[in-house]
């Protein structure tokens, strides 16, 4: 597998730089959003959001009606699935 490196863009600017990985790169764009409490892209709203609320547990109780739906249904499933 090749060797690649990641950059941070935020308007424009790059805010991080030499990033190994994918992973690593989002979870410092969360990171930063949440830090310089800048609002998720509109595209990518609900998405970020499920990460932050459901994935990383940042103030679940504050999520989103459309991303508590999701979360309990994702919960719903699992009881399915382990009963």
């Amino acid at each position: 597998m090749r060797s690649s490196m990641w950059q941070l863009w935020l308007k424009g600017t790059i805010v991080l730089h030499n990033i190994k990985d994918v992973p690593s790169s989002f979870a410092m764009l969360t990171g930063i959003i949440y830090w310089v409490n800048l609002e998720y892209p509109e595209i990518m709203r609900y998405s970020f959001e499920f990460l932050q609320r459901v994935v990383m547990k940042i103030k679940p109780d504050q999520a989103s009606a459309r991303v508590h739906s999701v979360y309990y249904f994702k919960c719903y499933m699992d009881r399915l699935i382990f009963i």
